[in-house]
């Protein structure tokens, strides 16, 4: 009841993490947004995306974000887009243009907008390897390049959120698993497969 009037927006919705995140507020009546690129593959979000606003547009496209998301509005905005997180996933520039470029220019996109959060996707590649369990204090070391662009995109989350004042917080995600989540080889779904 309380999602009722409220605008939700998010990225990366035909991923694992957004396709489930999409799925839990349109459960919840909310007025979803997501935004696709023309290259999307939308097999995880198929049968609902008649209950969604789909929105074109890839985040590497500053002007076209600036002119889409002042339309939108958007209340919340959870950014789950990413790339980089798979083995296979190995260009560098591009991890780049998507985790750290892509989150600037819809933060920039977003800064005319009087949202009540911007929730920002992050990982556990962020802290690179420990000798302990992780906290969340523990210093930021990551080893590979999307741990680095997903590091530097929380940094520059926290400067925003420091120096104007806006609501955004990051969520380091550590191995998610659950429907739609196609790969054997992840941890939890490793393990559920070989018992």
């Amino acid at each position: 009841q309380s999602f009722l009037k409220k605008s939700f927006l998010v990225t990366g919705a035909t991923g694992f993490i957004g396709a489930n995140v999409t799925r839990s507020l349109i459960f919840n009546n909310a007025n979803v947004h997501i935004l696709v690129r023309k290259i999307s593959d939308k097999w995880r979000i198929s049968e609902i995306l008649k209950d969604v606003v789909q929105h074109q547009v890839d985040l590497s496209d500053i002007e076209k974000l600036k002119n889409i998301i002042p339309k939108i509005k958007p209340d919340f905005i959870i950014h789950c887009a990413t790339y980089g997180g798979h083995p296979y996933q190995k260009d560098i520039h591009k991890i780049y243009e998507t985790n750290l470029q892509g989150t600037i220019n819809l933060l920039d996109a977003l800064s005319e907008v009087d949202y009540r959060c911007f929730i920002n996707t992050g990982s556990s590649s962020e802290y690179g390897v420990k000798s302990k369990p992780m906290v969340e204090e523990d210093f930021l070391e990551p080893v590979n390049a999307y741990g680095a662009s997903k590091a530097s995109a929380t940094l520059f989350c926290q400067f925003l959120a420091k120096t104007q004042k806006r609501p955004i917080v990051t969520l380091r995600l550590f191995s998610p698993y659950g429907p739609y989540c196609e790969q054997p080889n992840r941890l939890i779904a490793g393990v559920i497969e070989t018992c």
